[in-house]
C-alpha cells in the first residue's frame, strides 16, 4: 500500500481562531493618505526627516543617497534649498552640506562659467 506522506488528511487540520480585529473586513484605504504641505512657492526650501540606514544611505524621492556612514542610525532633517542639501540634527545644528541631488535644482552660487563684466 503506497500513501502520499504529504497529502493532507482531515484529522491533520487545526482549527484557526482569529481575534475579532483581524476578522473584520477593511472598508478604507490600506494606507492613510499622504500629508500635503499645501501650496509651495517656487524656489521655497523643502524639509523632510529621514533615518540614516546602517551604511549611511537615506531614501529621497525613491532613490538612495549616500550621506556618510558616520551618520548611520541617526535621524536627520534634510533641507533642500536651491542647489544645496543641508543635513541637520535634532537640535537643528548643521551636520553636513551636499549638492542637491534632485534633478533641475538651481545652484545657490554663481557658476564658474558666468562672467561678470
Amino acid at each position: 500500500m503506497s500513501t502520499d506522506r504529504f497529502a493532507t488528511h482531515p484529522t491533520d487540520a487545526l482549527p484557526l481562531r482569529l481575534p475579532p480585529a483581524l476578522t473584520t473586513a477593511r472598508t478604507g484605504p490600506e494606507e492613510p493618505p499622504p500629508i500635503t504641505a499645501g501650496q509651495l512657492k517656487p524656489g521655497a526650501p523643502i524639509e523632510v526627516d529621514r533615518l540614516v540606514n546602517a551604511i549611511g544611505l537615506v531614501s529621497l524621492a525613491g532613490r538612495q543617497h549616500s550621506i556618510g556612514y558616520h551618520l548611520a542610525g541617526r535621524r536627520v532633517t534634510m533641507r533642500l534649498d536651491h542647489g544645496v542639501l543641508h543635513l541637520l540634527d535634532a537640535d537643528r545644528a548643521l551636520l553636513r552640506g551636499l549638492p542637491n541631488p534632485s534633478p533641475g535644482s538651481r545652484s545657490a552660487s554663481p557658476s564658474l562659467h558666468d562672467s561678470v563684466g
